[in-house]
């Protein structure tokens, strides 16, 4: 908005948070969080307001495929490593950064967390 001189602030910032929150949270591309953010309002709108009870069917086709790919990608980074039982130490290691990699590093049990002083 900054750059524009001007905008609007609910689909500059207020619209597209949410889902970028959510892609922090599952270490996922932030350049897609259109796309999640998509598939979020679809599913809920069909779920609260589609009376038909296979409507969701379509968009999960997208869906599915999409974070099992995920979850084969990270599996293969373990394997890869030769990690057979992940740990979380293999959080933002292995795995990239996420949400929990963040939330570890801020308590200071993941890598690259800063040590507290005790006084």
């Amino acid at each position: 908005m900054i750059e524009h001189g001007s905008g609007d602030f609910q689909d500059a910032f207020a619209m597209p948070l949410p889902a970028q929150v959510m892609c922090l949270m599952l270490g996922l591309p932030l350049a897609n969080y259109r796309t999640y953010k998509r598939w979020s309002d679809e599913l809920q709108a069909q779920l609260f307001h589609e009376t038909k009870p296979a409507s969701y069917e379509e968009l999960l086709k997208e869906i599915v495929p999409f974070f099992g790919a995920q979850i084969a990608d990270r599996r293969a980074r373990l394997a890869d490593a030769g990690v057979v039982e992940p740990e979380p130490a293999h959080l933002g290691t292995v795995l990239g950064e996420d949400f929990v990699v963040a939330l570890r590093r801020i308590h200071g049990r993941g890598p690259g967390a800063a040590r507290r002083r005790r006084s």
